[in-house]
C-alpha cells in the first residue's frame, strides 16, 4: 500500500471520529436530568423554553426588590420545602407575611427579550448553611420542581397541584419539559454569593406557554427544593468541595432559612443561551468537512 492510499484511509476514519464525536457530543446534552448551577457564572437549558443562570450580581434579597413566595425552611437537612404564592399560612411551607407571600398576575412578570425571543424572568434567592455540624457541608440544596399556573384563584389554600384544579391551568412543569419522563433537577450553591440578599439564579421562561392568557390573570408560581436530599449520584464530586472528613458527598437538602421568588420590571438583556455552544459546534464541523471533502477528492483520482 502507497503512503498515498494510507493516507486516504486515515482520512476516512478520521472524518467518521469527528462525526461520531460531534454526534455523541449533541446527544449527551439534549435531555440532561441535571442543571449544575454550583459554579459561578454556570448556566443551563432545557431547549429553548426555560433558561437557568447562576447569578450574584442582581440583589434579590427581601426589602431590595418585592418578593412574592418564601419558601420557609425549617433546618432540617432530610426534609423538602414547598410552597406557591399565597397569602394563606399553613399551605405547604409558605412564609407568614402576606407583603412577601401573595397573588400576582401575569402581568407582573417582567419581559426580558433573549436572543430575539421572548421570556418571562423571575428571580431565586436561596438561603442555606454554611455548618459542618452535621459532618458536611450544607450550602447546596436543589430545585426540584416548578410548576406554573394560570387563571385560578387567587391566594388559595389547596394542596391539590393538578392541571384544572383550584390553582387554574398549569402551562409550564419542569419535569415534563423535555418530555423524556425524566426527573430533571437543578443544583445550587449558597457559597457562590454574599449571603442572603444576593441573589442566586435568574429564570427565564418563554413567553409562548402564556400564549392566550391575559396579563391580568392570576398567576401561581410553585416550586419544591430539596428532594434529591443526600448523593444525588449526577453530581460531579471531583473538585473535591463535598469532601469532608469520612464523607465524600454534598447534602443538596435545606438547612437554614427561606427560599424567595421574585420578579423584575420589563427590559431587554443580551445573555448567551445555554446550548449556543452547539451552533458553534455545527459551524466547526462544517468547515471541517468542507475541508475533508476536497481531500477526499484527491484519494479517488
Amino acid at each position: 500500500m502507497s503512503l498515498f492510499d494510507y493516507s486516504c484511509r486515515f482520512l476516512i476514519k478520521k472524518v467518521f471520529s469527528v462525526i461520531m464525536l460531534f454526534t455523541t457530543a449533541i446527544g449527551s446534552g439534549a435531555y440532561a436530568t441535571m442543571i449544575d448551577l454550583s459554579v459561578a457564572g454556570s448556566s443551563g437549558n432545557l431547549g429553548s423554553s426555560a433558561l437557568f443562570y447562576q447569578s450574584d450580581a442582581q440583589p434579590t434579597g427581601t426589602g431590595v426588590i418585592d418578593p412574592f413566595v418564601q419558601v420557609k425552611g425549617n433546618g432540617n437537612t432530610i426534609d423538602i420545602e414547598q410552597a406557591y404564592n399565597t397569602t394563606v399560612d399553613g399551605t405547604f411551607d409558605v412564609g407568614p407575611a402576606d407583603n412577601w407571600n401573595h397573588a400576582i398576575t401575569l402581568g407582573d412578570v417582567g419581559l426580558v427579550t433573549i436572543n430575539n425571543d421572548l421570556y418571562r424572568e423571575f428571580f431565586l434567592d436561596i438561603n442555606e448553611s454554611h455548618s459542618k455540624a452535621h459532618g458536611y457541608l450544607e450550602q447546596y440544596i436543589s430545585l426540584d420542581e416548578i410548576k406554573v399556573y394560570m387563571g385560578g384563584a387567587a391566594n388559595s389554600n389547596t394542596t391539590d397541584l393538578s392541571d384544572g384544579g383550584p390553582l387554574g391551568t398549569l402551562v409550564y412543569d419542569f419535569d415534563d419539559d423535555p418530555g423524556d419522563g425524566l426527573d430533571n433537577w437543578v443544583a445550587l450553591n449558597y457559597g457562590l454569593g454574599h449571603g442572603s440578599g444576593s441573589g442566586d439564579m435568574s429564570f427565564y421562561l418563554n413567553n409562548s406557554f402564556f400564549d392566550g392568557w391575559a396579563e391580568t390573570d392570576n398567576l401561581v408560581f410553585y416550586s419544591l427544593f430539596g428532594e434529591i436530599g443526600n448523593d444525588p449520584g449526577q453530581y460531579n464530586l471531583a473538585s473535591g468541595d463535598c469532601d469532608v472528613g469520612s464523607r465524600n458527598h454534598c447534602d443538596f437538602g435545606p438547612s437554614a432559612d427561606f427560599e424567595e421568588w421574585a420578579v423584575s420590571e420589563s427590559k431587554t438583556v443580551r445573555l448567551p443561551e445555554p446550548g449556543s455552544q452547539i451552533l458553534l459546534l455545527l459551524g466547526l464541523l462544517g468547515a471541517y468537512l468542507l475541508r475533508q471533502r476536497f481531500l477526499a477528492k484527491a484519494c479517488r483520482k
